[in-house]
């Protein structure tokens, strides 16, 4: 009977352990809402993931949040949250041994700027993301005309986006690119300037007000559009320090050109834009630096062969070799 007695208490004791044990085996779920620093509500760009859920989560159209996740006592019984928006800071938050719902509130993300955004700074609007669901819808499908090379479709579109709702900056300066398109530079050039007093942080409307100027040889504009730009996104903008090269050797300031052509080159990568290798070539070239002038006009025609000024890239390039 005592033995018994003994085997029945030890009995007890491991399943009370064992049942202590799956205590702390719970399913929580953790709520809040993202909101961008000046912009307002991540709407659906804002990813929550953690490593206690089976899948990432992303924000509704108000930037709210839920995300469910188990918990164990194993590993300290903790989970870190991750919140993340495409050129914004990320934020990681730690939670011990979470139960039921746990919330977060109101999170704030700060985008990253300059240097620190990368390539994309600059290429989205956060303002945007507020814009009505059937109105981002009609930007998608403006897009989907665009790239059948229907801008008239795409024009279409967008007014419609813009008239039922004004304070979309990235509606406005797709509108610019498909009136551009269409040949009526005037107005692709208001939708530009709408998208940048809308969104001063929206870089890509600046470099195509650099173009528009350039055509016209507005050169001191071209500059100013592109160091506009380019204080936004120094790293991913190849062609606005291609336009900011060309504006600067009419300028009549070769080194500043030299720098220009030299960053549009980086900036460009893989992809390669030939042309900055030829504005890098005459910058050099009025520096007296015939060498290195003569290297950089025929790795332009190396990477271009059938250029419309292969001709005269050519001929300048005898005149230069000793």
């Amino acid at each position: 009977m005592f033995l018994s007695g003994v085997f029945a208490w030890l009995l007890l004791l491991v399943l009370g352990q064992d049942q202590q044990a799956r205590a702390f085996i719970s399913q929580f779920t953790v709520h809040g809402e993202i909101q961008i620093e000046g912009y307002g509500p991540a709407s659906m760009r804002g990813l929550v993931s953690s490593g206690c859920s089976s899948a990432p989560v992303y924000t509704d159209a108000k930037g709210r949040f839920a995300l469910t996740g188990t918990i164990s006592n194993q590993g300290g019984a903790t989970c870190t949250v991750t919140l993340h928006v495409p050129g914004c800071e990320s934020r990681e938050i730690q939670l011990t041994r979470p139960a039921g719902g746990v919330g977060l509130g109101t999170v704030v993300l700060k985008p990253l700027r300059g240097a620190a955004a990368g390539k994309a700074g600059g290429t989205i609007s956060y303002l945007s993301l507020l814009a009505p669901p059937e109105v981002q819808k009609l930007r998608a499908e403006a897009r989907k005309e665009a790239e059948k090379k229907n801008a008239k479709g795409a024009r279409g579109k967008l007014e419609k986006a813009v008239a039922q709702y004004e304070r979309d900056p990235e509606a406005w300066y797709e509108l610019g690119l498909a009136r551009k398109e269409l040949g009526d530079e005037g107005e692709a050039l208001a939708a530009f300037r709408k998208a940048v007093e809308l969104d001063k942080q929206f870089a890509l409307p600046w470099v195509q007000i650099q173009l528009l100027a350039m055509r016209h040889e507005k050169w001191d504009e071209v500059i100013e559009a592109g160091d506009k730009a380019l204080a936004l996104n120094p790293t991913g903008l190849a062609e606005a320090w291609l336009y900011q090269s060309m504006a600067q050797l009419k300028k009549g300031v070769p080194n500043e050109a030299e720098k220009s052509a030299r960053a549009a080159i980086e900036a460009a990568g893989k992809a390669g834009l030939p042309k900055a290798h030829h504005l890098l070539g005459i910058a050099l070239g009025v520096q007296g630096r015939n060498a290195e002038a003569v290297a950089e006009m025929r790795r332009y025609l190396e990477l271009a062969p059938k250029a419309p000024d292969a001709a005269l890239v050519e001929s300048h390039i005898q005149k230069l070799t000793p």
